[in-house]
């Protein structure tokens, strides 16, 4: 046995550039880091949208960046991409020459027109979830909700010129107002039930006054009319859900506006004044008169409003959706003029199908999404889960894919759903739904003929299927049974895989890694770490040794037919939760979905790292190589996918001479 250190730098590989003409480009192209051939998916809507000042552009906040979209037609334009990953907030300067974004602990100035990085300000404890110009450009406003504070900022110098507490415990909303000389606040203070509105002296950081209620609601959002009278506010609590229309002057509470069917998230007014439009968790966009009269609905959105606005010219009202669309609707007939696709929720899980030309998800809107990787289109969604999906798999021979759904938590956004769903995969028809004894399911995984399909659970067990009948075969759930069944020691299987030639599977529970021979069901080997618990496991494509992640970041490569253990690769600083061998055996992909986000590629023979890339900021959740072995697909609980090309991102560690020092290659030790 031997012990390999990790002395090797890694490759930070994100692009801090955007391309011009973004207009005439592949959009799945925009921002991609080196290394990386396409972007499947735009990320999570993760803010409230904004048109420019001329409704030319509309600006989204994602968990990839800042996609830049044509205000009239919907066209992506550009996708400012930068190391701090998500962005929160997004604000148009008053001229529409700068965009400012909220990330963690810091905001960008961006070049509107070249979408160049001018400037980056730090001064914030956490994410800068607001952010406002005054009506003259010179001031911006930033607001976090974990460091409670309220921070004002010189545009010009990108000094801090004002800091002050809004609240003890969380700001959730920031507005200015059309004068410039007072910003309102929404948030909670005490930590209590009951959210406030708070009027702040622009200049001096003084508390002008305090707008409440007697009732229990939280403030998600608000907005001031153009004329600076109202303010509109999103509330909600519980089963009480409601625009609230505020009297500037009086500090008083003019009119409560009902109609929403659950929680208010956003609002913003027409520029004339005259219109409100409110998104919900409702899923509906729900349009008001500035008397609180009902106007009508927006119902095309098949799941949370998170955010609306109107453009300053009056000829459109964008809602975006955690549906993964951004609906453009004309003002006057109140219909959509276009619909912007693309925009995710957290993926979970990614296969590829057996001819390579596809890519299988599941994620947390509870789809299955089939995606074409020459276009990076959605050619298809499978719908019917009513959990989030956890795990996607193709049958071997490509005409099948199985879905596992859950955890079956006592909430909406999980939903009741432990199944396992079969679908054919040109039709999108559900063929099949599997049921065990359990609350979630997992992880899914084919036999190599197809035949047999096994499942992981919440019931501590794996459930090997016949596809043909849907009747469970046998299982694995603790010490060996007399039945012929199979128990391990009552503390739940992990992933459950095939070996290549189908006659073995592999199981993983606490430090233990076991063997079991498919045929007589008995076990064959156990591998294990006697402090550390396994995290995942994989087959080498020869079927002769099986890769096991641990818990202090270890790989241990372990000869199953000898039982003994050839390599340890070390370095990892967290816990990997990934792992996965290319076709040919001769590289190891690992990955933390925690923290690092890094993917690693190693040499099972040597030891040696080979290459390490970062792409995604938001966690990976899973990989998978296509059937070549030339790209491997990494998803992120941000909600997108990156190919990345095997040979180039190995090849750009070989060849030191490539980093040029501009930032966008760099290399960094890990020891």
């Amino acid at each position: 046995m031997k012990t390999i250190r990790l002395t090797l730098g890694i490759l930070l590989l994100i692009s801090m550039f955007l391309l011009p003409n973004a207009e005439s480009q592949d959009y799945t192209k925009l921002g991609l880091p080196m290394g990386a051939k396409m972007r499947i998916g735009k990320g999570r809507v993760y803010g409230h949208v904004t048109f420019s000042p001329d409704s030319s552009l509309l600006a989204v906040p994602t968990t990839v960046g800042i996609w830049i979209y044509d205000g009239f037609t919907g066209k992506e334009r550009n996708l400012l991409v930068s190391e701090s990953g998500i962005a929160n907030s997004v604000a148009f300067s008053p001229d529409g020459k700068t965009l400012a974004s909220g990330h963690y602990q810091k905001f960008h100035f961006w070049d509107v027109n070249t979408g160049k990085l001018k400037q980056t300000l730090t001064g914030h404890q956490g994410a800068v979830s607001s952010i406002a110009f005054s009506p003259d450009g010179k001031t911006l406003a930033t607001a976090s909700w974990s460091d409670e504070t309220v921070k004002l900022w010189d545009v010009a110098s990108g000094k801090q010129i004002l800091n002050f507490v809004a609240y003890d415990d969380y700001v959730e909303s920031l507005a200015m107002s059309p004068d410039g000389k007072t910003i309102a606040t929404s948030g909670n203070d005490d930590y209590n039930d009951n959210d406030t509105i708070k009027l702040w002296d622009l200049n001096t950081g003084r508390l002008k006054a305090t707008l409440t209620t007697e009732g229990f609601e939280q403030i998600r959002h608000i907005a001031y009319s153009p004329d600076g009278n109202t303010i509109a506010s999103g509330n909600g609590w519980s089963n009480f859900s409601f625009v609230r229309l505020w009297d500037v002057g009086t500090k008083t509470l003019k009119d409560t506006l009902l109609g929403h069917g659950d929680t208010v998230l956003t609002v913003a007014f027409s520029l004339d004044g005259k219109t409100i439009a409110s998104g919900s968790r409702d899923n509906t966009v729900v349009l008001w008169d500035i008397d609180g009269n009902y106007k009508n609905t927006l119902p095309n959105h098949t799941d949370t409003v998170v955010s609306t606005a109107f453009s300053p010219d009056g000829k459109t009202i964008a809602s975006a959706s955690w549906d993964s669309t951004i609906i453009l609707w004309d003002a006057k007939n109140l219909q959509p003029r276009v619909t912007i696709n693309g925009h995710t929720s957290g993926l979970n899980s990614i296969n590829f199908s057996p001819d390579g030309k596809t890519i299988v998800s599941g994620g947390d809107d509870r789809i299955v999404r089939l995606w074409d990787i020459t276009t990076g289109e959605n050619i298809r969604s499978y719908t019917g889960h009513t959990g989030v999906v956890l795990s996607v798999a193709f049958s071997p021979d490509g005409r099948t894919i199985a879905s596992a759904s859950g955890p079956n938590y006592e909430s909406d956004w999980y939903g009741k759903d432990p199944t396992v769903r079969l679908w054919d995969t040109e039709s999108g028809i559900q063929k099949q739904i599997l049921f065990g004894d359990r609350t979630a399911t997992y992880h899914v995984a084919y036999s190599p003929d197809g035949q047999v399909l096994v499942s992981c659970g919440s019931d501590k067990k794996a459930i090997f299927w016949d596809t043909a009948t849907g009747n469970p075969l046998w299982t694995i759930a603790g010490k060996a049974r007399t039945d012929g069944d199979i128990d391990l020691n009552g503390e739940g299987v992990g992933r459950v895989l095939f070996s290549p030639d189908g006659m073995m599977v592999s199981s993983g529970e606490k430090s233990e890694t076991s063997v079991w021979d498919t045929s007589s069901r008995q076990l064959i080997a156990t591998f294990s770490s006697t402090s550390n618990k396994t995290s995942a496991s994989a087959f080498s494509p020869d079927g002769k040794t099986i890769a096991t992640l641990y818990a202090n970041g270890e790989i241990h490569l372990y000869n199953i037919a000898t039982r003994t253990r050839k390599t340890i690769i070390s370095g990892h600083t967290s816990d990997l939760s990934l792992i996965a061998f290319s076709p040919n055996g001769k590289t190891l992909a690992t990955a933390d979905f925690h923290e690092e986000s890094i993917v690693r590629f190693w040499d099972p023979d040597s030891g040696e790292l080979q290459s390490a890339i970062l792409g995604h900021q938001n966690g990976v959740a899973s990989i998978a190589f296509n059937p070549d072995g030339t790209a491997l697909a990494t998803a992120s609980w941000g909600g997108t996918i990156l190919l990345w090309d095997v040979p180039s991102v190995i090849n750009l560690l070989l060849h030191e001479s490539d980093i040029t020092g501009d930032g966008i290659l760099s290399i960094h030790d890990l020891m």
